[in-house]
């Protein structure tokens, strides 16, 4: 009765891991689609908050003058 019912298990366990490969291999585009635009909405604010100074107030002359005061 134990083999039974651990081989019984053993194929639910099988089943459900086929189903799962299955379920992504059938909605793979999708999924790679979404991700796709999570990757890119994250990469704009990335390069939003990475600007120097987003209004253009100073330009790079301006810049490499504090650098030489040593400030």
């Amino acid at each position: 009765m134990k083999v039974t019912k651990l081989i019984l298990h053993l194929a639910a366990l099988i089943l459900s891991v086929a189903a799962v490969v299955c379920l992504l291999i059938a909605h793979y585009e999708k999924i790679t689609d979404c991700l796709a635009s999570l990757l890119a909405k994250a990469q704009a604010k990335k390069e939003v908050l990475c600007r120097r100074c987003p209004c253009g107030e100073f330009s790079d002359e301006e810049l490499d003058e504090y650098e030489e005061w040593g400030l």
